[in-house]
């Protein structure tokens, strides 16, 4: 074979063994996409936890969260409720005396449609007692309603306080959104925490 020859067929062995390698990568890169596409995010289910300071008014979040056969009991009233530590005793004193309110609305997420579920606080539901789930939605629309915020005891460690609950209609997604609706400078450097779960107790 011709010094010629061998190097047209050097060269060709060459590009053949590059072709090769870029056909693998593409099919490797290919099914990774479709890899990644099929796997969906986990969602968050209860309960959900989220930093939220109570200090000035107008601070808003929106939370998305799963409720799950696994996780939930539908015959329960599940909870917005806020946490912070015990250490802060001022805070505390002033939640029991005042009890100060914040707006909040949940909503049962079926694609582009939000249908509007019940938050009622403590107030409410014992006004309620027995017809919490006939309460018409307009009572507890965040625009027009406050919820108050009452303590429901503390674990040594951290102080539990309640703003509302509700009933869920089935399993599902669902999106709740908070707004302080007041300056509460007795807040100021408190780490709260917005906590949404099943009722403490019982809350049937």
């Amino acid at each position: 074979m011709s010094d010629t020859s061998l190097r047209t067929s050097r060269r060709t062995h060459l590009f053949g063994n590059l072709f090769c390698w870029l056909v693998v990568l593409m099919l490797g890169a290919l099914c990774a996409g479709c890899g990644n596409r099929s796997a969906a995010p986990v969602a968050g289910g209860i309960p959900i936890r989220q930093g939220f300071s109570l200090a000035k008014s107008g601070n808003t979040t929106t939370i998305d969260f799963w409720l799950r056969e696994e996780e939930a009991d539908l015959s329960r009233r599940f909870m917005l409720a806020v946490e912070f530590p015990v250490a802060h005793q001022a805070t505390i004193e002033f939640v029991r005396k005042a009890s100060p309110a914040i707006r909040a609305q949940v909503w049962k997420v079926d694609g582009d449609v939000l249908s509007p579920m019940n938050v009622l606080d403590m107030s409410g539901m014992y006004a309620a007692y027995g017809k919490s789930r006939l309460w018409h939605p307009s009572t507890s629309r965040p625009v027009q309603s406050l919820l108050h915020l009452q303590p429901d005891g503390n674990d040594g460690s951290m102080e539990y306080v309640v703003a509302g609950g509700f009933y869920a209609e089935g399993y599902g997604h669902y999106r709740a959104r908070v707004e302080t609706a007041f300056d509460l400078p007795v807040f100021e450097g408190v780490h709260a925490e917005l906590v949404i779960d099943q009722f403490y107790n019982t809350g049937k």
